[in-house]
């Protein structure tokens, strides 16, 4: 088979995988399919990726139409007979496949398990599933579940959680944060969505972090954390890795905040999930400082009002809000 044949039947399959039965176009791809074996070899050969058919209505359409030049042709020579019936035959069982693709396919997409989970203010949750993984929801985090087949997914529209994941080899963990994509076999690893950026702690085990295309589910770059290590994602720029103390993000498991050089904004979105009075930090207040410190979580108030000795930072508590500013 030459390479000119290959190159045409690549351009029809191209070409007519999307057309409409009454393509302009569908007579001159029939004559040529039907003009010699070697085109017809060709294009089965291509057509043998048949998933690349949306449907199997395109591909159904494909057969109607060679099985209506079979027809017309059934005066010619029992060659050109015989050719159609073996592109038929071979485009009947393509079809088949597909059936049975679209089929398996809506099968594994059944989903097995599907939970929603919502914490309040304040309130940390545990939420065991029945693969044996383990998660535990902090604050102001909502999260659904959905176990398939061949894999497990979790959303998490808000706040922070901290996944102990269950090794299943066939069936990858994901943590989609609608900025990042979080992938893992088996591990312990902490997910953050504050202040437009996620990050991604890890306790033990391997973790794959993916930065999407935003409005997509298309990754754009990667980066590999193993035990110990951070890395941060923000819309449009790639993964970051972050010299911080991993375990710092588990911390609210055993009652404290950990900040480490963190802005006002971070600190006030952390505060505001424990605290049912939110804490903002005012328009146009200048740089903001970087603040280091382990903060109880029975004892955010205390903090807050001790913020001016430790940091050029104003508190102000008004009606219905706490607002930081910098000095």
């Amino acid at each position: 088979m030459t390479y000119r044949i290959r190159t045409e039947a690549a351009r029809w399959f191209t070409r007519m995988k999307d057309a409409e039965v009454d393509d302009p176009d569908r007579a001159r791809f029939e004559a040529w399919l039907l003009s010699s074996q070697a085109h017809a070899d060709a294009y089965l050969a291509i057509a043998d990726t048949w998933q690349d058919f949306d449907t199997p209505h395109k591909v159904k359409a494909l057969a109607d139409a060679v099985e209506r030049k079979k027809t017309q042709e059934l005066q010619n020579s029992g060659r050109r007979t015989q050719l159609v019936g073996r592109v038929a035959a071979a485009i009947a069982t393509l079809a088949i496949s597909c059936v049975l693709y679209f089929g398996v396919r809506d099968w594994y997409e059944q989903p097995v398990e599907q939970l929603v989970r919502t914490t309040a203010i304040g309130q940390i949750m545990t939420q065991k599933t029945t693969d044996g993984s383990e998660i535990v929801l902090n604050a102001d985090t909502s999260l659904d579940i959905t176990y398939y087949r061949d894999r497990r997914l979790v959303r998490l529209d808000r706040g922070h959680a901290i996944f102990t994941v269950s090794r299943d080899e066939k069936r990858p963990f994901v943590v989609d944060s609608g900025i990042a994509r979080i992938t893992v076999l088996g591990t312990r690893f902490s997910v953050n969505r504050i202040q437009g950026k996620v990050i991604v702690s890890v306790d033990h085990g391997r973790v794959k972090v993916e930065e999407l295309n935003p409005g997509t589910d298309m990754a754009l770059d990667a980066v590999i954390l193993v035990n110990g290590e951070v890395a941060q994602v923000q819309t449009e720029q790639k993964p970051q890795r972050l010299a911080v103390n991993a375990m710092d993000a588990f911390a609210f498991t055993r009652g404290q905040l950990v900040f480490e050089k963190a802005s006002l904004d971070e600190i006030a979105e952390t505060f505001t999930r424990y605290r049912r009075t939110p804490v903002h930090v005012a328009h146009g207040a200048g740089a903001s400082p970087k603040i280091t410190a382990v903060v109880k979580i029975n004892d955010i108030e205390s903090f807050l009002n001790a913020m001016p000795k430790i940091a050029p930072v104003t508190v102000k508590h008004l009606a219905g809000e706490t607002v930081l500013g910098a000095k």
